[in-house]
């Protein structure tokens, strides 16, 4: 179906924007966005555009660089270091902090 958008004495096609249709979309995570729309004054389709919208631009981080930058940053300002995955798993076991 085209829409049509009357201009003056003609009738021209309007631009055709893009649609996403989701699917098996969980009912709590449907209900999770009616709520957010409902206090954010949008509509359903406003509030999940606004999300996606957001999180289609946000930045992506990579893990292990954001973990060298940290423990630089640690290293720098005299921080305990920390500690890596193998060792987190061994205090986990051990019921260490």
């Amino acid at each position: 179906m085209v829409m049509t958008k009357r201009i003056h004495s003609a009738t021209v096609p309007e631009a055709a924007m893009p649609s996403l249709t989701i699917r098996n979309l969980p009912a709590g995570v449907h209900a999770a966005l009616v709520r957010r729309a409902k206090a954010h004054g949008r509509s359903l389709n406003q509030e999940v555009l606004g999300i996606l919208g957001r999180e289609a631009f946000a930045e992506v981080v990579d893990p292990e660089e954001f973990i060298r930058g940290t423990r630089e940053m640690h290293r720098r300002l005299g921080m305990k270091p920390i500690p890596n995955l193998e060792e987190l798993l061994r205090r986990k076991r051990e019921g260490l902090p």
